[in-house]
């Protein structure tokens, strides 16, 4: 699988994801990307499966040595190949 190819299912899994946190009653401008991950291992792997880590940005700090507030994390696993949320968690 090309590099280019993984850059897309994950900014795939990204678009899904955030276009998801309505449903959650979440305003995706009110997030940021924490992560995102192809799930690999464990019961649920899948190359096609993906998730995506996000926090309010009103915990991240103004100044770049600032402390980063706990909490405010929401989950979301998607699936690339059906363009389907599969499971979400988190949120305040």
């Amino acid at each position: 699988m090309s590099n280019a190819l993984i850059d897309q299912e994950a900014r795939q899994a990204v678009s899904i994801a955030a276009a998801h946190l309505p449903k959650l009653s979440l305003a995706p401008d009110e997030y940021r990307v924490i992560f995102v991950e192809n799930v690999l291992s464990g019961a649920k792997a899948s190359p096609v499966r993906w998730r995506v880590g996000f926090k309010r940005r009103a915990l991240f700090p103004a100044e770049a040595d600032g402390l980063i507030g706990k909490g405010g994390e929401t989950f979301v696993e998607v699936d690339v190949s059906t363009n389907t949320v599969l499971d979400s968690k988190g949120g305040e």
